[in-house]
């Protein structure tokens, strides 16, 4: 990631590199070099696959419920975080 330039961004970089789907950019200069290394590695795939496990998804969907139903209910089901 590239360095951020407002608050949200340093709070969304905090917590994409907390639950590793996410990682500092090498220097850009060299960039030909180092994106194919964690390209052939797995790299970008860990931490596609991190992000999906680990990041909160159907958002949308949640906040229609509780404003519907007033409650939220959690669920520890990767398919349905």
């Amino acid at each position: 990631m590239t360095p951020t330039i407002g608050s949200q961004e340093k709070f969304n970089r905090k917590w994409l590199l907390e639950i590793g789907a996410g990682m500092r950019q090498d220097k850009p200069d060299f960039a030909n070099d180092w994106v194919f290394d964690l390209l052939n590695s797995g790299r970008f795939a860990d931490m596609a696959w991190l992000g999906f496990l680990r990041a909160r998804k159907l958002g949308y969907h949640n906040i229609l419920d509780v404003v519907r139903t007033g409650s939220f209910s959690r669920s520890d089901n990767p398919l349905q975080r």
